[in-house]
């Protein structure tokens, strides 16, 4: 706003302080006197009626909370047709301004996150999911007290709305919970908020967060497949208790993330409050036998590690392909009934009356959504691959014969051989991933939330384009006669 300082209903406005995605904060001072606040308004007069939803729903939840360590809103109305609320003035820091010096000592980052944790966990005992928790997010008051903030995309447990859609990404890639990167932000519940948590502690321990890359892409498939480094191995200070919990934060499955926000607070101070044993001297012979054993369990271990070298077996009908297993073929028609029977799902739109065609149990499943093969996954306990796993797997493709996949009349069955063998085999051993039917990811794209990946070409695409692969980028509720998905599964 460049017309600064000026009035603004029962407030003067007199400097910008930041600057969102939707609102503007400003520092303002009550006309009838009193101490400044900070007052927040959408960027925009003409915003859409989702974001003034959203811009009312963050004054609405944040005035629900009551905690130490939660900026609470102080007034909300509206002024010239603009709605804002205000909230106290913290003259500090974001945690972002403090890390960007670097790490914290491991004392200072475990007290500091114990103390947001337990403000998110009150946050959680009254319906309200954060969902975008990270460093610009805490503010730290001039006395070091942590101050959460910005709850403009909070999940308001308590009334049921329709502002977040299926695959749609809110939250910031770095601190955002796998299931949030897979587009279920709709569904997260507080387990999202204690993945961010532990990123926040990661961060705190270390300098940076878990996960780091150029792109989005690349970003969005470390947070999906990889195991975070441990803190220790960037900060030898960080103690192993600290780092278990940390780790513990940032499990991929939700269900072996600690159970509540209160539980990793508790956690961490249990972690602050144990102090290690002082060092006992040993005895001449006692070092002579500790040795002694020390030798064997070095040797029975590398006995051990030898034997973990072997692959592991992979779950039926699938491939080891390096640090994942992908099934061999498509998921086929078969196959998705079953899950439409035992889950009540929605059948493909093209099913008469929800049944399967009757003869084709063994064609690849077409015309459903990317949304539609999330949840087939979930089901069978595996996953959709990323688009790097599907490119590996996909290796070893050299030529394909366009007479029976590509420009056919339909899709061929799963584990139907080419007449020219091995043409659409890949180097992992699976089958049809040049042609036959494109297959979604787990890969978000770039031109906007509700965007996925689509790899691999299809029966209707030209020959050539199916020798060199197909890529492509749709919104997760497109339903289409050429597009099919296989399962992934980490190791």
């Amino acid at each position: 706003m460049s017309d600064l300082p000026r009035p603004f209903g029962p407030y003067e406005l007199i400097e910008e302080i930041a600057r969102g995605a939707w609102g503007i904060v400003l520092r303002a001072r009550p006309i009838d006197g009193g101490e400044p606040v900070a007052l927040k308004i959408l960027r925009n007069e003409k915003e859409s009626r989702t974001a003034i939803a959203r811009f009312r729903r963050e004054a609405r939840v944040a005035a629900r909370l009551n905690h130490p360590n939660v900026v609470p809103v102080l007034d909300a109305g509206e002024v010239e047709g603009r709605f804002y609320f205000t909230m106290p003035l913290i003259e500090g820091r974001s945690l972002a301004d403090e890390l960007a010096a670097g790490p914290l000592s491991p004392a200072s980052g475990a007290s500091l996150v114990e103390k947001i944790a337990r403000a998110v966990h009150a946050a959680h005992d009254r319906g309200v999911i954060h969902r975008d928790l990270k460093p610009t997010n805490i503010l730290i008051r001039p006395d070091g007290e942590p101050m959460v903030t910005d709850f403009g995309v909070a999940r308001d447990q308590w009334r049921s709305t329709a502002l977040t859609s299926a695959g749609e990404l809110l939250g910031t890639p770095a601190y955002m919970a796998p299931e949030q990167m897979r587009g279920c932000a709709r569904d997260v519940d507080g387990s999202a908020d204690v993945y961010a948590l532990g990123a926040i502690l990661y961060h705190a321990l270390t300098g940076r967060p878990p996960f780091e890359a150029p792109t989005f892409v690349e970003l969005s498939s470390r947070v999906l497949r990889e195991a975070p480094e441990p803190p220790r191995r960037l900060n030898r200070k960080v103690a192993p208790e600290l780092e278990r919990i940390c780790l513990t934060c940032l499990r991929k499955d939700p269900g072996e993330r600690y159970r509540s926000a209160r539980e990793l607070a508790d956690a961490l101070a249990r972690a602050a409050r144990a102090a290690p044993p002082p060092p006992r001297r040993a005895r001449p012979r006692l070092v002579a036998w500790s040795l002694l054993c020390l030798l064997v369990v070095l040797g029975c271990g590398s006995m051990l590690l030898r034997g973990s070298d072997e692959p592991r077996p992979a779950p039926s009908g699938m491939l080891a392909a390096g640090d994942f297993w992908i099934d061999r073929e498509e998921v086929t028609i078969g196959e998705y009934a079953r899950f439409v029977a035992a889950t009540g799902h929605r059948a493909p739109p093209t099913w008469r009356r929800g049944r399967p065609p009757r003869g084709r149990e063994r064609r690849p499943v077409t015309h459903v959504s990317w949304e539609d093969a999330d949840a087939y996954t979930r089901w069978a306990g595996k996953r959709l691959p990323t688009i790097e796993e599907w490119r590996k797997a996909a290796r070893g493709i050299e030529r394909l014969a366009a007479s029976r996949i590509a420009c056919a009349e339909t899709a061929l069955d799963a584990g139907t051989q080419d007449a020219d063998a091995g043409a659409d085999l890949s180097g992992a051993g699976a089958r049809h991933m040049a042609g036959n039917v494109a297959e979604w990811t787990a890969t978000p794209g770039t031109a906007g939330a509700r965007m996925r990946l689509v790899a691999g070409g299809h029966w209707r695409a030209p020959s050539r384009a199916c020798r060199e692969g197909l890529e492509q980028e749709l919104p997760t509720e497109t339903r289409d006669a050429t597009i099919g998905f296989r399962c992934a599964k980490s190791y």
